[in-house]
């Protein structure tokens, strides 16, 4: 995901209504302060949830949930997310079509083939293998039904920040994280509001 300046300053933090932290521990591993940022949004009104495969010094700090995750599997996590985003028609189309490409097949690049769109992976369009909850549930063992509460949740809340370590990248084909972490965050529209980030986490 890389470090560099795409999130609000750390003090919109205060603004959000959920903050999703993915890998993230900053209680351990960040200098300086974000934890103190992070408390103050919670004393703010923030519900601040964890996806971490184990219950770290930061989720027992400052967090109201934790989604376990087994590791290497977030993108599976993700992709589950997704479909149930999109069979529910829970995504901000109108932000992924005037902001992005390659979601579904009417944007993708020029050149692109049309069925390499990301909706109709998730879908299963094509593969005929559609990345439910339950398909995502068996590889990374966070139960379904949870998968689906937890994307339901990040989709309808707003304003929401989301962010990730770049731990579950270092990992085989790791780099598949960062997309399906990024789209999905994209999928609820929380770019460029107060309060509202997909990137990063707040380390400084």
């Amino acid at each position: 995901l890389g470090w560099g300046n795409c999130n609000n300053d750390r003090l919109d933090l205060r603004n959000a209504k959920l903050i999703v932290m993915w890998a993230t521990n900053p209680a351990w591993s960040s200098g300086g302060s974000p934890t103190y940022n992070y408390l103050q949004a919670k004393k703010a009104g923030a519900k601040i949830i964890f996806v971490d495969p184990y219950y770290n010094n930061s989720a027992m700090a400052i967090g109201d949930q934790w989604i376990p995750v087994r590791p290497a599997t977030d993108t599976a996590l993700l992709l589950g997310m997704a479909h149930y985003m999109i069979t529910n028609n829970l995504q901000d189309q109108e932000f992924l079509d005037k902001y992005t490409v390659g979601f579904d097949s009417d944007h993708m690049p020029a050149g692109a083939n049309p069925n390499e769109n990301f909706k109709d992976y998730v879908l299963g369009t094509y593969d005929k293998i559609p990345k439910t909850p339950e398909w995502a549930a068996k590889i990374c063992g966070t139960p379904a039904e949870l998968i689906r509460s937890f994307s339901q949740e990040i989709a309808t809340t707003k304003p929401m920040s989301i962010f990730s370590s770049s731990s579950p990248s270092r990992s085989y084909l790791g780099e598949q994280f960062c997309q399906a972490f990024l789209t999905v965050g994209w999928m609820t529209g929380n770019v460029g509001l107060p309060g509202a980030m997909v990137g990063d986490s707040q380390h400084s």
